[in-house]
């Protein structure tokens, strides 16, 4: 820990009874110089004989500025909503939310149909496992104690019958086989994969949580994937499998289709929301963006979970009969007491006609006659045995309903793809909904909605950011009255350090209250845990017994308030700087809740924005999702994935949260944004896991918010961020690390590097301008794993920004604030690398392309990839 740190811990220990202010004068030089050096703006590199001094100079004279937290005026890039049949955010608000017994089937209903007049039905058995990259084991014991076995097994038990079909998702563990698998093995399984035996879905790394991850770590995870499957079997997938993430988010099913995809299939999402579409006989559909006209084919599995009693119908006690892997011996049962039997000649019939009364149940929940069965669960087909009990009774029931006219069906294993192209070719198919929104707030029974918030670890910098600093300070002891900060923007904190007011340069302002909240549990019945968020009541105001210290600190550049409790310290920051870091405040808590237990503590902000019930999420930093507060939801229902930002607004007023780390959020109040920081939890919730959430660590959780003035609310258009707090959410994300590389006569970079050093991006451009709106998310190469890469990948978005909120960033990025629909790739990227582009999707699969697809002529909210030639 620095010396500055130490001085202020002892200070405070000294005088714990007391609340304290430090204000700390610093030299604007030797301020500048620290603070330049290690965070603030780039220091441009010099040659031996430039005196770093000198650069230190001019670079206080650049950031300083007069840069206000609010913004005024209009500009607009955001595309119009284009309407669909099914609106997520309208289903929502119609629906009772009531839990109903349904009998056999508990969400649902009695399910019923004609038997005097039954359609043919063709059936899709899909035997398939669930591979968790590491859960209760690590992804290395897992594969070594039952993934391996069910890659082994697959290559001898499937050449056993071309009519077997599997289907298989994370390629993590398939690499890790295939690493270790010899050469007639890796034949094997190719050929399985080549004829159909094996279909792989998805192909990401693995199946992402689609709640809180970034749509980069998604686009990132997928390629990889892809890459390998490429390299390794020559394999494209097309189809999606997102069995086990808890919610969907309608930008994973963006980023699917945009990498080529035809097809997907879900399974997580709130048991009310799936019993109304089956109603509607709207379970599969056509899910698409809200800008965007086409979408992606969707099916939404119907029932409780993936297992085999909830997937070949409507009653689970029946359709556990079915999953030859609880046959008895095998020391796997059914809950419901009715074990499996195998499957002869004297009881085929009868069973056959038990199994196709759940598949005809199932149809009725769909528009078409084309029915899927999924057949697995988490870690299945480790076994020889198991192979050979499914598939060989499977088998003889299929071989009897298919000979049995009177059954009127066809039922065979298949893959997704097999399933998917049998339903393109049925009427229905035509008339699928468009479908936009997405899928959260998940909830799998009862009130028992899932957490959103992310545990995440990390360790405080120990870093002497004061060493070599002359530095002044003063102290005092703190008052009973208000104090502020601020440069042309005033921040005002109580006397408890706790930011309550903010003063703009104009001479208005807004009451903006930070607080920490807890939430409790429930002390009988269910509670919370590691899965399921079940509070005992509203939030409390977290209460200190003792005043808290409070630390002030000012300086030409940035001024600073700590407020130090026993579970968050808090830091409140504001910067006079012309660039990035000038957007907005900063807001940072350091958190350590290892001292209670059965507490989960958030940030509670309040404002004068009059919002009502309405709030917006961001949905894995792509886009922004209208949500809204519904009583019937509950507390717990009502907080939703905030991956980087959510915002409040009315007529007049724009209040958003920007975060660096993934979060749970909510607006319980008219203008309020709560978020979750961390939870220490003692119970287990009953999912699985078998214990509580108590291995909390100190934690930083960083965010930046931004008020902004527009000229009225546009719900014809697509929600989004404003120009500004893009950029500054960018910033956050994505903070700047700075590569030196000296240049000489010998480029000795280019040497010790073993590359050459690429141009920057816009490099090309005239006064070093690109559009502001424009952005470069994926740049990797792309080898064949047999030598040097010889090509490269490029991925390139177009965000959108905010209509009615002009604030001049631009002016702090030096872009250009209108999009330039004749930037070309060469001024971007370089002659050499833009010298033969190919347009592909985003995991650089080749596409047909025109002249036209390899321009970056990209609508608002688009994705453009291209296929690059490396320089030799």
């Amino acid at each position: 820990m620095g010396r500055y740190a130490r001085r202020v811990r002892s200070y405070l220990r000294q005088r714990r009874t007391c609340r304290h202010v430090l204000i700390i004068w610093i030299s604007i030089i030797a301020f500048s110089t620290f603070y330049l050096a290690l965070k603030v703006v780039d220091i441009p590199s010099r040659g031996h004989d430039e005196s770093p001094q000198d650069d230190g100079v001019k670079d206080v004279e650049r950031i300083k500025s007069e840069a206000p937290v609010v913004a005024s005026g209009s500009s607009c890039a955001v595309p119009v909503v284009i309407p669909s049949q099914v609106h997520m955010l309208d289903v929502y608000r119609h629906l009772k939310f009531e839990n109903p017994d349904g009998g056999v089937w508990k969400q649902g209903w009695n399910v019923t149909y004609s038997k005097a007049s039954v359609p043919k039905l063709r059936v899709f058995v899909v035997p398939h496992s669930h591979n968790d990259p590491g859960w209760k084991q690590t992804f290395e014991e897992y594969f070594r104690t039952q993934t391996k076995a069910i890659f082994d097994n697959a290559i001898r038990k499937l050449p056993e019958d071309s009519r077997r079909k599997f289907i298989w998702a994370e390629i993590s563990y398939l690499s890790l086989w295939w690493d270790q698998a010899k050469p007639k093995e890796r034949e094997i399984m190719k050929t399985l994969i080549k004829r159909g035996q094996i279909e792989i879905v998805t192909g990401g790394w693995v199946m992402p949580d689609e709640a809180n991850s970034h749509y980069w770590t998604l686009i990132e995870q997928l390629i990889t994937g892809h890459e390998w499957l490429k390299n390794a079997i020559g394999f494209e997938p097309v189809n999606g499998w997102s069995i086990d993430p808890f919610g969907l988010s309608s930008t994973y099913a963006f980023v699917l289709q945009k990498a080529g995809f035809e097809n997907m299939l879900i399974q997580r999402v709130h048991y009310a929301i799936k019993k109304e579409l089956a109603l509607r006989k709207q379970l599969e559909f056509e899910w698409k963006q809200a800008w965007a006209s086409r979408g992606i084919t969707c099916h939404l599995m119907p029932f409780y979970s993936y297992d085999v009693p909830h997937t070949c119908g409507p009653d689970p006690k029946v359709c556990c009969q079915f999953d030859f892997k609880r046959l008895p011996g095998t020391g796997v049962t059914c809950p419901w007491r009715v074990s499996p039997v195998p499957i002869t000649s004297e009881n085929v019939e009868a069973r056959a006609h038990v199994i196709m009364d759940q598949y005809r149940k199932k149809a009725e929940l769909y528009a078409s006659n084309v029915v899927l069965i999924p057949l697995g669960d988490d870690f299945r087909f480790v076994s020889p045995r198991e192979w050979d009990d499914q598939y060989n009774n499977y088998q003889k029931l299929f071989d009897f309903i298919n000979a049995d006219t009177s059954l009127n069906a066809e039922v065979n294993f298949g893959t997704l793809s097999d399933y998917f192209n049998a339903l393109r070719s049925e009427e229905a198919f035509e008339d699928l909904p468009s479908l936009t929104g997405d899928f959260f707030s998940y909830n799998d029974r009862n009130d028992n909605y899932n957490r959103l918030t992310v545990h995440d670890g990390g360790l405080e910098s120990t870093q002497d950011w004061s060493r070599g600093l002359p530095t002044q300070f003063e102290r005092r002891r703190a008052s009973d009255d208000e104090f502020s900060i601020g440069f042309s923007d005033t921040l005002l904190f109580d006397s408890s350090g706790n930011l309550k007011k903010v003063l703009f340069a104009d001479g208005t302002g807004m009451n903006v209250k930070v607080k920490s909240i807890q939430y409790g549990t429930r002390s009988h019945g269910e509670a919370s845990g590691a899965y399921l968020f079940l509070p005992d009541g509203p939030a409390k105001d977290y209460v200190v017994r003792d005043p808290a210290p409070v630390v002030r600190i000012e300086g030409p550049l940035m001024m600073q308030v700590v407020v130090h409790t026993p579970l968050v310290r808090r830091v409140v920051s504001i910067m006079d700087s012309t660039g990035v870091s000038g957007l907005g405040i900063s807001i940072k808590n350091f958190v350590d809740i290892h001292t209670v237990t059965d507490k989960e503590l958030g940030m509670r902000i309040e404002t004068d924005v009059e919002s009502g019930t309405a709030f917006y999420t961001d949905s894995n930093g792509y886009q922004m999702i209208r949500r809204e507060r519904f009583e019937k939801f509950g507390i717990q229902g009502n907080f939703y994935p905030m991956a980087a930002s959510a915002y409040v607004e009315d007529i007049s007023w724009r209040f958003t949260v920007l975060a660096q780390q993934p979060a749970g959020v909510s607006s319980q109040d008219s203008g309020a944004l709560e978020i979750i920081l961390d939870r220490r939890l003692s119970r287990d919730d009953d999912r699985g896991l078998g214990q509580g959430v108590m291995d909390t660590v100190f934690t930083e959780a960083d965010f930046r918010i931004l008020i902004e003035r527009h000229d009225g609310m546009d719900d014809a258009r697509v929600p989004a961020l404003s120009m500004a707090a893009n950029a500054a959410s960018e910033a956050l994300l994505h903070p700047l690390v700075k590569l030196l590389a000296r240049i000489g006569p010998e480029n000795l970079a280019e040497k010790s590097l073993g590359f050459r050093l690429l141009p920057g991006l816009s490099s090309g451009r005239e006064k070093a301008e690109t559009p502001c709106d424009l952005e470069l998310t994926h740049l990797r190469a792309m080898g064949d794993g047999r030598g040097t890469p010889r090509s490269a990948g490029a991925v390139f978005r177009r965000r959108a920004s905010a209509c009615g909120i002009a604030d001049g960033v631009e002016k702090k990025l030096r872009c250009l604030k209108q999009y330039d629909q004749d930037l070309t790739l060469e001024e971007v990227l370089g002659p050499d690398l833009a010298a033969h582009p190919e347009a592909s999707t985003i995991t650089f699969r080749k596409l047909e392309s025109s002249i036209d697809d390899l321009t970056l002529d990209l609508s608002p909210m688009d994705l453009k990839a291209f296929l690059l030639k490396l320089p030799p």
